[in-house]
Order: structure tokens, then sequence, then C-alpha cells
């Protein structure tokens, strides 16, 4: 992108932003949702990315949650926005989603005094899931890093 171009998408960037922060204020989740889907790739934020995740979860809308979620694998998100994009698809009981999003990051499990607080989210995220296998394997790899 040209240094033209990317100040030309900056205005509506910010416009979007600010929509997307009014409609989750507003708690309006269905306009939330449609505004994200709409907008071009280049315009959704990390912090757009959050509140759609949010509005799949508020809304109970499968297909969404499972958008919202392969939208927040591939995006680089930081390590704070991956776990908390879990946590609130764990705590609507959306486990494997909610998995998914965490190790889409492979450094999700550095062990750089972040890992502690990384803990209640990996106990929610193991009580929504409803495969006993990815149950197993996640308590495993807590007990690795946690000892």
């Amino acid at each position: 992108m040209t240094a033209a171009a990317a100040a030309a998408v900056a205005p509506d960037k910010a416009a979007f932003s600010q929509r997307i922060v009014a409609l989750e204020a507003a708690a309006d989740w269905i306009g939330l949702a449609m505004a994200f889907e709409a907008a071009p790739a280049g315009l959704r934020t990390h912090r757009s990315i959050l509140a759609y995740v949010y509005a799949a979860v508020a809304l109970g809308d499968a297909g969404r949650i499972e958008q919202a979620t392969l939208i927040a694998v591939k995006t680089r998100l930081s390590r704070r926005d991956r776990v908390v994009a879990a946590r609130r698809l764990a705590g609507a009981g959306h486990g494997t989603p909610a998995l998914a999003t965490l190790i889409a990051d492979p450094d999700i499990f550095r062990d750089d005094g972040v890992l502690t607080p990384l803990g209640p989210t990996l106990r929610l995220v193991q009580g929504a899931l409803t495969d006993q296998v990815l149950k197993t394997a996640l308590q495993t790899v807590w007990r690795r890093f946690a000892n």
C-alpha cells in the first residue's frame, strides 16, 4: 500500500473504529456484527476483532462464532487480546474455539512471567471443552508449564 493509499484509509479506519465502539457500548450486537462483516479487512483493528468475538458470542450465532474464531486465529493478536478473546469464547461454553484462539499463537505458553495469569484462562477453557482428549491435553500442557 502506498503512503497516499494508507492516508486515504486512515480516516475510514478511524470512523469504522468509532462506529464499532459505539455499537459495542450500545450492546447493538447485530449492528456490530453486520458492520464488521461489511467492512473491508483493511479497516479491522484488534479492538474491532475482539468486539466481533463479543458480538458473535452475545448473539449465540454458531456461524458467526466460527467466523470470529477464524479471524482471531488468523490475526496476529497480542497475547493479551488472544487471552481476552479465548476467555469470552470459553466463558460462553465454546471451548474448542477458545482453545483454537489460544494455540494459534505458538508463544502463548512462553514462560515470561505472563504464564501464571494465563492459568485461570486455561482452567476456563478446559471447563468449556467437551472433547475429553483436548481436556486432557490442555491439562497436561498446563501441568508441564506450571511445574
